[in-house]
This record gives C-alpha cells, sequence and structure tokens, in this order.
C-alpha cells in the first residue's frame, strides 16, 4: 500500500531527518530547529553528500557516526572531517584495510590530538547508550558481543532515534547474523520495537531483510526507505521488497524517488515526503492542500514538502511529479525560492 498526498501545510518542525540520494551508499542527516545536526554515515565521495550538506546550510556536525567503515557508508567522512566543524565522531572500532579509512584514522585522530573532535568506538559505549541532547534521543546500538566476525556488516552499529513518540531505526549493513543476535541478547528489543520510519538493512540485499520475519515482527515499520543506487548486486532484491510490502504503509528508494524526508513535530507526529512525489504518509491530523495541473505554457512544476523543489520536462522526476505549482520558466520558480530538482 502506498499513500501520496499532494501537499500539506502545517507548522514548521522540530526534527527534519533526510535520507539523502548518494547513489550506492546510506546518508542519514538529523537536523533539530535548535541547530543540532547529526549524520549517520554518508556514502561514497561521488555520492556528494559533503557538497548536498552545504547545499543545505550545514556549517557544523554535532555527532557523526560510522555505522562500519565499508566504502559506500563512510568514505566520504575523509571529506567531511576536513569541510565541517565535527564535534564527535563514532565508529565501530573495526579496522578496514583501505586506503581510505587508513586516511579517514589519521585525519581523526590528528584532529582529536588538537582537541578539535571526540572520537569514540562501540567498545566504549554503554549498549543503548544515548548521545542526543534535550527532546532528541540518538541511542546507539553496539554490535553483539556474540558476534566476534571481523566482516564489517556483521559488525555494524545501529541507531535508533527517537524525538516525542516518533522513532527511527538505522542499522547499516546488518545482516542476519547480527540482528538474530541482538535479539536473543535482547538489551534493544523494547527500544525498537514499534518503528515509524526504517532505513533498510543493506540496501534491501537478501540477507539483510529479506523473510526475516523474527527481527521484522519486532520492529513493525511503519515506512521503509532504501537507500540505494546503481549497483551490480540486484539491490534491492524482489525478496526484500515483497517482505517490505507485508509490513510497510509506504516504501520509498532514494534511486527512484530522490532525496526522502521526514518532518517530525513536538509530541512525534510526522510526515513523509519524496523528492518526486511529496508527502507520501501523514501521521496525525494535517490540513491537505489539492494539486493542480500545469498547462503546456507553464512547463515547469513546483512541489512544496521539507523545501521547494522544481521540475523541469527534461529531469527524469518531471513526469512522474504532480504539482502544487506552476511556473513558466525556471527562473520564475527560482524567484519564488524554489530549487532546482537534482535529477
Amino acid at each position: 500500500m502506498f499513500l501520496i498526498i499532494q501537499s500539506i501545510a502545517l507548522a514548521a518542525p522540530s526534527l527534519q531527518v533526510d535520507f539523502l540520494d548518494v547513489g550506492q551508499g546510506d546518508a542519514v542527516l538529523l537536523r533539530t530547529t535548535d541547530g543540532r545536526v547529526v549524520l549517520v554515515d554518508g556514502g561514497k565521495p561521488s555520492g556528494d553528500a559533503d557538497t548536498q550538506l552545504a547545499a543545505l546550510g550545514v556549517t557544523k556536525i554535532d555527532l557523526l557516526v560510522a555505522s562500519h567503515a565499508d566504502y559506500d557508508h563512510a568514505g566520504v567522512h575523509e571529506d567531511i572531517l576536513a569541510a565541517f566543524d565535527v564535534g564527535e565522531y563514532v565508529t565501530n572500532g573495526l579496522a578496514h584495510t583501505s586506503q581510505s579509512y587508513a586516511r579517514i584514522t589519521a585525519l581523526a585522530n590528528g584532529q582529536e590530538a588538537s582537541g578539535a573532535l571526540v572520537t569514540t568506538v562501540a567498545s566504549e559505549l554503554a549498549p543503548g547508550e544515548d548521545l542526543g541532547w534535550g527532546d532528541l534521543h540518538v541511542y546507539l546500538m553496539t554490535p553483539p558481543a556474540s558476534v566476534t566476525s571481523t566482516d564489517q556488516n556483521l559488525r555494524s552499529m545501529g541507531v535508533m532515534v527517537e524525538y516525542g513518540d516518533f522513532r527511527l531505526l538505522v542499522t547499516g549493513d546488518s545482516e542476519r547474523k547480527e540482528t538474530d543476535a541482538w535479539l536473543k541478547e535482547g538489551l534493544y528489543n523494547s527500544m525498537i520495537a514499534d518503528i515509524d520510519v526504517y532505513k533498510a538493512i543493506h540496501h534491501g540485499s537478501k540477507d539483510g531483510d529479506a523473510g526475516n520475519t523474527p527481527w521484522l515482527d519486532l520492529v513493525m515499520p511503519e515506512n521503509v526507505v532504501v537507500p540505494v543506487g546503481p549497483n551490480s548486486y540486484g539491490h534491492p532484491t524482489a525478496e526484500a521488497m515483497t517482505t517490505y510490502e507485508a509490513y510497510a504503509t509506504s516504501i520509498s528508494r532514494t534511486d527512484d524517488d530522490g532525496r526522502v524526508t521526514a518532518q517530525v513535530w513536538d509530541g512525534g507526529g510526522y510526515t513523509l515526503q519524496t523528492e518526486v512525489d511529496g508527502v507520501v504518509f501523514v501521521s496525525g491530523d494535517p490540513i491537505v492542500a489539492d494539486s493542480v495541473d500545469c498547462p503546456t505554457t507553464h512547463p515547469v512544476k513546483g512541489n512544496i514538502g521539507s523545501e521547494k523543489i522544481y521540475h523541469v520536462p527534461s529531469g527524469s522526476y518531471y513526469k512522474r511529479t504532480t504539482p502544487e505549482e506552476c511556473f513558466a520558466s525556471s527562473a520564475d520558480a527560482a524567484a519564488e525560492g524554489y530549487r532546482a530538482s537534482s535529477r
């Protein structure tokens, strides 16, 4: 089931969660109205997460988390540590053999030595330790003690975000062996039950969520976001997508839908929206407005969601977009405060 609501009028949210479109990789950005910023993973350097952050007005990152050290999750951290004022950098503590990992580690260690950065590894955290502030809780799920593998995926850290009644779960590239161990240990079972927005494990691979009913029967995701780009692995697999369809009200993918955004209000009410379709899920009782038809004399379509975005006929999202505003040109849209779609 997939619900699309074309536009929505609500007060400004207190928390915004963006699943950035970084290609085949993960990047989950949290921003509060009081200026707190958290980034979980980030993708490869080619995914341009650092450029997207700058375009969104981010100048500092209070908490940077690498769920694990694989390049498609943490590769861009070299650029982010160099370009942004980062307060704390948390990793799983498992070394990687790549040159990228060596450069990131050297850079982080150098910044810590100068007093500019705090680095933390999973073994230094209590299970479920809260690294958030005020009403924003950022709970860290350390890798299970019973999983001693040196496989980065199986040592992925999880992050559960709680704001009022809103709950977000991100667990990197965890595979069935790790989720089974988390369930057996039981340290997080009450914490991760009934999740509102769930980041698909391992880009929707067959060894993550596909058929993983013990895990998903607990998590019970209301909405699933699949961070994915062009790849040779078959991600997301048909098995994973079928599994998600059995649980979720909406399923979004960054390769088809662009950036996916959750806007969260005080108390936990939220909307989920995509760069292509606008609002696809509403929790609460918002005021819903009507969509409009754009005449051929006004070829530029605008969506109003977490920000104003316009689409042009040559863009890959144009035909899928049902607009709330129409413009005669890109310049007219820009003059009204809209930005160009990323595709």
